[in-house]
This record gives structure tokens, sequence and C-alpha cells, in this order.
């Protein structure tokens, strides 16, 4: 199916009103047009609680805090489409090409994944699939013992909370754990 657009526009001047109508109408136009000749990539994995998404592409992607409950609302299936809009992201900017929604800013951890290999039943203890193995904080250990072998994981570097690395539970709503590496 293809659709065409017409824009008339009239011989004689504009009002300012009418102007700022005519610039409105141009912009939302070619907004929608980038969208759609951008390449899609369609979404293989995603949390319930969406704060990550995996894509065909390969890549895996955080969602921010504020972006997250529009990605609940999207599916396995649905195709995304990364947009340049520097305005309200500093990094990566998402949006559903099928339901053309609002945009998330996301960013890339797709060197930042991993599975859960071995822990420990307490949740003191984790080692995952890279090699790595974790000490998990006193004051977090009740929530990784909630966590299963073969969970998926991301693990970032510290934050106002955590100075050291917070390992996300991808498979368990995004729980979050603060930990530190055993060398």
């Amino acid at each position: 199916m293809h659709f065409t657009r017409t824009i008339w526009i009239s011989e004689r001047p504009l009002s300012m009103r009418q102007a700022g109508i005519v610039t409105i109408a141009l912009a939302l136009l070619f907004t929608t047009h980038k969208i759609y000749g951008a390449d899609t990539a369609s979404i293989t994995a995603k949390s319930d609680d969406g704060i990550y998404i995996g894509l065909d592409d390969g890549t895996k992607w955080l969602v921010s805090k504020s972006g997250a409950p529009i990605v609940h609302g999207w599916a396995v299936g649905d195709d995304v489409v990364e947009i340049d809009d520097s305005k309200h992201c500093s990094g990566t900017e998402l949006i559903n090409a099928d339901e053309q929604g609002e945009a998330v800013c996301v960013r890339d951890v797709s060197s930042n994944t991993a599975s859960i290999t071995d822990k420990s039943d307490d949740g003191e203890y984790l080692e995952l699939d890279d090699g790595s193995r974790w000490i998990v904080s006193d004051a977090d250990q009740s929530t990784s013992t909630t966590w299963l072998v073969s969970d998926d994981v991301i693990y970032l570097s510290g934050s106002k909370t955590c100075p050291s690395i917070e390992i996300i539970d991808i498979d368990e709503d995004g729980d979050e754990v603060c930990a530190y590496i055993v060398k």
C-alpha cells in the first residue's frame, strides 16, 4: 500500500498563524517520514518490567527508568527504530515503529551481559558464564537469593547508591544488587 501526501500552499501571503500551522504540518510530515525511512530491528527478548530489550541484530539495551513503563507495553516481535533526537537523550533513543508512541532513552549493554552459572544459597556469591565471580553486598543478599542459575544479568559501573558494580537480573523484573568482583 502506498500513501501520497499533498500539501497545498496558497499563492497569496500567509498570515503568521497560517505560516505557523504550515511549519508544524511540514515538521510532522518529515518527522514521520524519518521514522519510516530508517532500518528497523525486531525485539527478541524483553524483561517484564521494561528495563531491558534484546534485538534481532544482536544488540542488548538497558532502558532508562522513565522509559521502562513505555517499553513494558511493547511485545517480542515489535519493530523498533533508532532515532536521532539528542534533545531528549544523551545517548541512543529507540521508538516502537509498530506503535509510533513515545521514544525511550536506552544504553547499549551488549558487552555487559552474562548468565549466572553458580550461586550460593544465601545470596552472597555469584559466578557468571564469563568466568567472573562476585560477592554481593550484605544489604542486597536477600534479593540475590531469589535469583536462579541460568538467569541473565547485566553488570554496570557503580552508581550513587552502589560504588562498586551493579548487577541487574533481567529475568527477575530488573532486581539489582551491589556486588564486588572476587580476584
